[in-house]
């Protein structure tokens, strides 16, 4: 039932996705890759399938689903992930950083790269499929949310500030290294100091998973109601950018924190660790237009059917 961007993104981690544009796992082996985006449907199936005890019938509509949401994918998103991966990559090599305008323009591609999943995600073709869910189902689901979401929540107050700070920075540094983006020294001060200088919203965050977790159990109780797809359809919509729409003055305050971080990472960088990343990024962008190819006059999905040029759906 996780809906993508179900918690909203950490400003690093989209300034990263300008960046790496939605690359999709930090391995450079071709064969790794693949095999793991191959089995991406049966995996979102099988996380799918673990929110209540469902029946042979409901099992086989969501692998379905999954199955025909990942063809799509494949067939016009990889596309356009190589060929922004290629223009990103053309961009790094031409200067040593890159401009406000040149990071806003990345911020918009994600976005809409974003919105493409966001529209075509089977959970906005779900309705008839919520409507038929039984009670015990229902019941099941709120309860499977609701530890999931207790689960992050443990964890977030487990931790001091500190300690959530440390395990930011390793984070960040772990993944980027795999793109070929490594820290130094200096690269390393600059994160702790802009993580540290960041507003954190990590405990509004949490308040809006409830209330919105809240609303939509009560929707899923009311599942027979005439107003019942428009409401959900509105739920789904809502917890986007939550953070972004609640919070405006802070989630802008720390846009304009991460841009000065990703242009001063980007001047720090040596010269072998710029060409290890523009290397990564190259054979990041073949491999995702390889797999794309491949499999590409496999698709058959009504929201894919619905595609305007640019890649948009619905």
């Amino acid at each position: 039932m996780s809906y993508p961007a179900t918690r909203s993104r950490h400003h690093i981690s989209r300034l990263l996705l300008c960046l790496f544009l939605l690359t999709l796992a930090g391995c450079t082996s071709s064969l790794v890759v693949r095999t793991l985006y191959a089995d991406l449907g049966n995996r979102s199936a099988d996380r799918f399938k673990q929110y209540a005890d469902f029946n042979e019938r409901q099992d086989q509509w969501i692998e379905d689903r999954a199955a025909q949401f990942h063809r799509w994918h494949r067939a016009t998103q990889l596309p356009l992930y190589a060929t922004e991966l290629k223009r990103l990559g053309a961009m790094l090599e031409n200067q040593q950083t890159l401009d406000i305008k040149a990071i806003k323009d990345l911020e918009l591609t994600v976005r809409s790269l974003t919105d493409n999943v966001r529209h075509c995600h089977p959970l906005n073709q779900a309705s008839d499929f919520l409507i038929r869910l039984s009670d015990r189902q229902v019941s099941q689901i709120d309860r499977h949310m609701r530890k999931q979401h207790q689960e992050f929540r443990d964890r977030y107050n487990k931790e001091s500030s500190e300690e959530r700070l440390q395990r930011r920075v390793a984070n960040i540094t772990k993944w980027s290294g795999r793109f070929g983006a490594s820290f130094n020294a200096r690269q390393k001060d600059l994160l702790r100091q802009t993580l540290q200088q960041q507003h954190s919203l990590g405990r509004q965050r949490m308040q809006q998973r409830v209330r919105w977790l809240d609303r939509f159990n009560a929707n899923l109780q009311q599942r027979k109601s005439p107003e019942f797809e428009q409401n959900l359809r509105t739920l789904l919509d809502e917890q986007w950018r939550e953070t972004e729409r609640d919070y405006p003055k802070e989630w802008k305050e720390n846009e304009r924190l991460w841009t000065g971080f990703l242009q001063e990472f980007l001047t720090l960088q040596s010269a072998e660790q710029r060409n290890t990343m523009l290397s990564r990024i190259n054979k990041f962008s073949n491999i995702i237009a390889a797999m794309s190819s491949s499999r590409a006059t496999t698709v058959a999905l009504n929201c894919a059917q619905q595609l305007k040029p640019a890649g948009s759906c619905c």
